[in-house]
């Protein structure tokens, strides 16, 4: 707190964390955010996607998509694959902020393409489903596929999928019961449920 109070934004960014998670210390959000926006402000890149994260959910303040998307897009644009993702979602999905598909895909692949493994999922669902895009069997395997092995449940089902079906990749059923098992264990429940019907066939 003291090194934050004296200007520290790192300090100012770890000290709000701490407020915001009750570690070591009460609870306190509103405080938590004013700590994040005075580093944001900075130019701390995680406490802007954290302060967009306590605008967007009005998580200890006033709820503001607008202004959540501000920061969010100004730590997107210094390199934050979170706020990339962030930015992106919001962008695609038109919440709070114009929808925008060009930008929201050119954010989201960035994330992806920078090791965001939920960006990954986004953008592989995007290549998938031909969304504003064109339709892409092969990348959508291929960014599923990395994401699944970064341990995303979600990834690990639709590659899982496609291994089955020899969807946009060869077909290899031992493989893609191994990846819609590792999901289900991590509680997919389309998993789960895609399991008992393949098993009781």
């Amino acid at each position: 707190k003291t090194s934050a109070d004296n200007g520290n934004t790192y300090a100012m960014y770890i000290y709000g964390y701490m407020l915001r998670e009750g570690d070591g210390i009460a609870v306190d959000k509103k405080e938590a955010a004013r700590y994040f926006k005075m580093s944001a402000d900075k130019g701390n890149t995680s406490a802007m996607n954290n302060y967009g994260l306590m605008l967007y959910n009005g998580d200890g303040i006033p709820m503001n998509k607008k202004e959540a998307a501000k920061y969010f897009k100004l730590s997107a644009d210094k390199g934050n694959t979170n706020a990339m993702n962030n930015y992106g979602f919001m962008l695609h999905e038109g919440d709070g902020i114009p929808i925008d598909m060009k930008e929201a895909i050119k954010y989201i692949k960035l994330s992806a393409d920078q090791g965001n493994t939920n960006a990954m999922y986004i953008y592989g669902n995007t290549l998938y489903m031909g969304d504003d895009v064109p339709v892409d069997k092969v990348g959508a395997a291929r960014y599923f596929k990395m994401s699944a092995d970064q341990g995303n449940a979600d990834s690990m089902y639709m590659y899982g999928l496609m291994l089955y079906e020899g969807e946009g990749t060869h077909m290899d059923r031992s493989t893609a019961l191994h990846y819609l098992q590792n999901a289900a264990d991590q509680g997919n429940a389309e998993a789960m449920a895609t399991i008992q019907q393949l098993t009781a066939d």
